[in-house]
Protein backbone atom coordinates (compact mmCIF):
# COMPACT_ATOMS: atom_id res chain seq x y z
CA UNK A 1 0.00 0.00 0.00
CA UNK A 2 2.97 2.47 1.11
CA UNK A 3 4.33 2.22 -2.30
CA UNK A 4 1.78 3.30 -4.29
CA UNK A 5 0.95 -0.17 -6.16
CA UNK A 6 -2.26 -0.87 -7.95
CA UNK A 7 -4.35 -2.99 -5.40
CA UNK A 8 -7.61 -1.63 -5.60
CA UNK A 9 -9.01 -3.70 -8.53
CA UNK A 10 -12.14 -2.80 -8.96
CA UNK A 11 -11.26 0.97 -9.51
CA UNK A 12 -7.44 -0.13 -10.80
CA UNK A 13 -5.81 2.27 -8.81
CA UNK A 14 -4.12 2.26 -5.72
CA UNK A 15 -5.67 2.28 -2.52
CA UNK A 16 -5.27 5.88 -0.92
CA UNK A 17 -6.56 5.45 2.84
CA UNK A 18 -2.57 5.24 3.84
CA UNK A 19 -1.76 8.98 1.84
CA UNK A 20 -4.28 10.56 4.65
CA UNK A 21 -1.65 9.29 7.58
CA UNK A 22 1.67 10.55 5.96
CA UNK A 23 3.73 12.63 7.37
CA UNK A 24 4.55 16.14 4.92
CA UNK A 25 7.23 15.16 2.34
CA UNK A 26 6.14 11.55 2.24
CA UNK A 27 4.92 11.64 -1.49
CA UNK A 28 2.25 8.81 -1.27
CA UNK A 29 0.23 8.90 -4.06
CA UNK A 30 2.42 11.43 -5.33
CA UNK A 31 2.69 15.66 -5.28
CA UNK A 32 -1.09 15.96 -6.11
CA UNK A 33 -2.65 13.67 -3.59
CA UNK A 34 -0.25 14.43 -0.87
CA UNK A 35 -1.17 18.62 -1.65
CA UNK A 36 -4.78 17.49 -1.12
CA UNK A 37 -4.32 15.59 1.78
CA UNK A 38 -2.78 18.05 3.37
CA UNK A 39 -5.18 20.90 2.69
CA UNK A 40 -7.89 18.66 3.84
CA UNK A 41 -5.78 18.37 6.82
CA UNK A 42 -5.79 22.23 7.53
CA UNK A 43 -9.29 22.23 6.86
CA UNK A 44 -10.51 19.76 9.32
CA UNK A 45 -8.14 21.26 11.89
CA UNK A 46 -9.70 24.90 11.23
CA UNK A 47 -12.96 23.34 11.63
CA UNK A 48 -11.87 21.31 15.24
CA UNK A 49 -10.52 24.20 16.04
CA UNK A 50 -13.74 27.02 15.50
CA UNK A 51 -15.44 24.12 17.54
CA UNK A 52 -13.30 23.85 20.53
CA UNK A 53 -13.14 27.59 20.74
CA UNK A 54 -16.83 27.87 20.21
CA UNK A 55 -16.50 30.31 16.49
CA UNK A 56 -18.72 26.87 15.53
CA UNK A 57 -22.13 26.17 17.05
CA UNK A 58 -24.68 23.96 17.40
CA UNK A 59 -28.10 24.56 16.08
CA UNK A 60 -29.73 26.51 17.81
CA UNK A 61 -26.43 28.64 17.98
CA UNK A 62 -25.50 26.68 21.39
CA UNK A 63 -21.93 25.58 21.77
CA UNK A 64 -21.65 22.07 20.54
CA UNK A 65 -21.90 18.99 23.52
CA UNK A 66 -20.00 16.36 22.36
CA UNK A 67 -17.33 16.39 25.01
Amino acid sequence: MWQGVHINATEDRAVLHVALRQPRGAGVGGADIEQAVMAERARMLGFARGVREGAIQGSPASPSAWW
